[in-house]
């Protein structure tokens, strides 16, 4: 804790405003011990008013002037990081959680680790950037040249493996960033600094990802390729559109066959299960289509006959020491049930999509139809969902209800993609609904005076059986 130390000076200050965009922040300025202290106070859009930095203004010099005031001590960027990662653990949903602590532990404290908090400029933020741009280049380039640099790592048995060494790519590189100006805003807040140097930083350029969805065509023929013990798995995933953390959540008893809906009460994630999932949306029930529930049904009743089906049981699981079940560390708490825990999502794609998209990709080049990208994920069969309800003409309020997206963005990038797909159909549609006849002087029988030498205009639209847009405009009359 830090020393008070006796005050040398009057205490005197002020109270700062700063308009912008998304509202007006208030800070307080005041010298303290001959140094001047700069402290945001709040901002009008979470309700702070001017009156509530003079008001705080007043506590500040008061308890300076009684000799009861203390700043903090200086820290270094690892300490505060390492304390403001605790301190919102609470708040944040287990995978915001562990991918807050990956940015931090891996890429900003390695890099900012030693620097005190009031030492980080917007010089060193921009230095950070193309320090992990140049890895980017590095990492590239002895790929290109056949030898990968590669990186050691403890496996989760506490072995150290050699792997290959990967490099963030543009899009992760701004969500360091944004890491970095949301814990240092936190640092102005508690007054460890004045300002905030990554919020000026400039994000990366960064192209918008190409979104991987099957196509209806595509859809059956993967389906076949699945193995009988996990084709229920991924009906799951294309027909609800369940992310691969709700569906290995499931458990009989939130399969309601007489509603229709499946009841998303819990996920599982990294060897543990949640109550909580990704949004307050994912708590509304899930229908399920004719097709889904007679899938899941029979899929009971096969369980059943194998002493599995139970209310409390997982419906996708497999033995702890089966092949596709997680055996790389003691079970966490409520993984197993039934001497049985929910399938690895890992060892899913790997062992189970990846030769079921070869398979289907093999049948669907004999017929002549478009093959299914083997970079296809388990998310993209969500998004596959999301494509194909479009496609079978549902409305967007529908198709975000159905996915339980919040933002619609989300929901209006897939649908890009689905008309993207369509184009050659909305032409012909399009076509269809205008009528494929040639377009007439305002529905009169073209004079035969006007095809002649003197109107070549008119000869030329001719030959090609078109007519130009302006000589049915300038024939068309005001009914007044």
């Amino acid at each position: 804790m830090a020393k008070r130390r006796r005050q040398k000076r009057p205490a005197s200050g002020r109270v700062v405003e700063r308009p912008g965009k998304t509202g007006t922040s208030y800070a307080i300025w005041f010298r303290f011990n001959g140094k001047r202290v700069y402290r945001t106070v709040g901002r009008s859009q979470d309700g702070c008013k001017r009156a509530d930095a003079e008001r705080e203004l007043q506590n500040v010099l008061a308890d300076i002037n009684r000799g009861h005031h203390a700043e903090p001590d200086e820290v270094t960027f690892h300490e505060f990081a390492s304390e403001w990662l605790h301190r919102r653990e609470p708040e944040l949903k287990p995978s915001t959680h562990a991918e807050y602590k990956d940015m931090i532990e891996l890429h900003l404290s390695p890099y900012f680790g030693d620097y005190l908090l009031s030492q980080i400029t917007l010089e060193h933020v921009d230095a950070y950037k193309a320090a992990k741009l140049r890895e980017q280049r590095e990492v590239a380039s002895a790929a290109a040249a056949g030898r990968p640099l590669m990186e050691s790592y403890e496996n989760k048995q506490g072995k150290v493996r050699q792997r290959k060494r990967r490099a963030l790519a543009h899009y992760a590189i701004n969500k360091t960033l944004t890491r970095l100006s949301q814990l240092m805003e936190d640092a102005v807040r508690y007054g460890y600094v004045q300002s905030n140097p990554a919020r000026q930083a400039k994000r990366l350029r960064v192209s918008q990802p190409e979104v991987a969805c099957l196509e209806p065509e595509q859809v059956v023929p993967l389906l076949e390729a699945m193995p009988d013990r996990y084709r229920p798995l991924f009906e799951v995933l294309v027909r609800a559109g369940l992310r691969i953390g709700e569906a290995l959540g499931l458990k009989w008893a939130d399969v309601d066959y007489a509603r229709s809906v499946l009841h998303l009460r819990r996920t599982v994630y990294r060897e543990h299960v949640h109550d909580t999932t990704k949004s307050g949306q994912s708590e509304v029930p899930v229908r399920m289509t004719p097709e889904l529930a007679q899938a899941l049904a029979a899929y009971q009743l096969t369980e059943h006959d194998e002493g599995r089906g139970g209310e409390d049981d997982w419906v996708f699981s497999a033995k702890h020491d089966a092949r596709l079940s997680r055996t790389n560390k003691k079970p966490a708490e409520g993984m197993v049930v039934n001497g049985r825990t929910p399938l690895n999502p890992a060892n899913i794609r790997n062992r189970v999509l990846r030769p079921a998209i070869k398979r289907a990709n093999k049948k669907l080049t004999e017929n002549e139809l478009p093959t299914i990208a083997e970079s296809l994920t388990l998310h993209d069969l969500r998004r596959s969902c999301c494509s194909l309800l479009f496609a079978s003409g549902a409305a967007l309020p529908e198709v975000m209800e159905r996915m339980r997206h919040k933002d619609e963005r989300t929901t209006l990038r897939i649908y890009a993609k689905a008309m993207r797909s369509r184009e050659g159909e909305v032409d012909s549609a399009l076509d269809a609904l205008i009528g494929n006849k040639p377009a007439t002087n305002g529905g009169r029988e073209p004079d035969k005076s006007e095809a002649s030498p003197q109107n070549p205009r008119s000869n030329a639209m001719g030959a090609t059986g078109l007519e130009p847009v302006t000589s049915s405009l300038s024939s068309w009359r005001s009914p007044n």
